[in-house]
């Protein structure tokens, strides 16, 4: 839900990677509560389909924005790793949020599927 009112700077200094960071300082108030929900949903997303919960810090996760980028893992060494997820947003209902994750490098485009006999969504 992203119509609240929330200090989503402080939430960015500690969960955000430095590239992050300095994208949401350069962007109008409006932009940048817009973008870290982007980020915060992407990160969620991550965490959940890789399967490591929050075991990586989640500022040191930098997830793209541009959806045909890839996922980097800030190690503390120093180094990136790059790893091989494409995300997209998913704008649900008005103001929701939702990210989808896929591993790999083949395009591909989300489908949805809405059944009325039990009302699910399927992606």
């Amino acid at each position: 839900y992203t119509n609240i009112d929330f200090d989503y700077e402080a939430l960015a200094g500690h969960n955000f990677a430095p590239s992050e960071r300095r994208f949401l300082a350069q962007l109008s108030d409006s932009e940048a509560k817009a973008a870290f929900f982007s980020y915060w949903t992407r990160k969620e997303a991550f965490v959940k389909a890789f399967g490591s919960g929050l075991s990586i810090p989640l500022n040191k996760i930098e997830v793209p924005l541009v959806e045909a980028a890839p996922v980097v893992l800030l190690p503390p060494e120093g180094r990136q790793e790059l790893w091989n997820w494409r995300m997209m947003d998913l704008i649900v209902a008005p103001c929701h949020r939702a990210a989808l994750i896929v591993e790999g490098t083949d395009p591909w485009t989300p489908r949805c599927l809405w059944s009325t006999s039990n009302k699910s969504l399927t992606v």
